[in-house]
């Protein structure tokens, strides 16, 4: 999952940022992969984003209760995306509710993903614009402007 939304925000024009991952060799290589940067920890650093891509949170998982960072790093920035689906209120999205940040769920990550899988589809014939983002999407404007893709012209 960490490498999809790693090139997922590469291609959408995220050209900075920082991996941490829980195996060092493999937060390494992701990073050099995508041309970002790679950190044991956040340290000091403070972003607008921060996107939890493991499993931590998810139902019926070994750490579905464990929050997947410290409260005083979600404390640090403006957005949360929590890419776990099940449940929908992860113990991350509680967190940043409760700290008051914006919050992108793994549900409404879904939720889009069918939309734009289904725009895209032969049944829907040549789609005339993209799938609106959910509110919480649209409300902060995470999303770097996308490449115009071929189906995307008129």
């Amino acid at each position: 999952m960490a490498k999809a939304v790693a090139g997922a925000l590469r291609d959408a024009g995220f050209r900075a940022g920082i991996i941490l991952a829980r195996n060092e060799s493999t937060g390494q290589q992701l990073a050099r992969t995508y041309r970002y940067a790679w950190r044991a920890n956040l340290g000091d650093a403070r972003p607008g984003l921060l996107i939890n891509a493991t499993p931590v949170g998810m139902a019926g998982g070994p750490e579905a209760e464990k929050l997947a960072f410290e409260p005083a790093v979600i404390e640090r920035v403006q957005v949360v995306l929590d890419v776990v689906a099940v449940p929908p209120e992860t113990p991350l999205v509680r967190c940043a509710k409760e700290a008051g940040k914006a919050v992108i769920t793994g549900t409404e990550v879904i939720a889009l993903q069918a939309a734009e899988q289904f725009a895209l589809s032969p049944a829907c014939g040549r789609p005339r614009r993209r799938p609106a983002a959910p509110p919480s999407m649209r409300a902060i404007d995470v999303r770097a402007p996308r490449r115009q893709r071929p189906h995307d012209r008129r």
